[in-house]
């Protein structure tokens, strides 16, 4: 188990801080459907900004797309 945020964890982080997926996406420069898509599957670009808006890093947010440094599966 990786213990990934819940989108819904992720939307409400981002709606506290005045943001939307889309927003977050599009000042990234990339498509506004990207935060979105972003939720679902592995996108690096993306999944950094959303990150950087709620202010974590993205293998905080999605372990189970980070593996660590040595190849191992991330704790769960």
């Amino acid at each position: 188990m990786h213990n990934d945020w819940a989108r819904e964890k992720i939307k409400a982080e981002l709606a506290l801080r005045g943001l939307s997926l889309s927003s977050v996406a599009r000042n990234a420069g990339l498509d506004r459907t990207a935060g979105t898509i972003a939720l679902k599957r592995h996108w690096p670009k993306a999944e950094q900004a959303i990150a950087k808006a709620i202010g974590k890093k993205p293998e905080e947010i999605w372990p189970s797309r980070y593996p660590t440094t040595s190849g191992e599966e991330p704790p769960s």
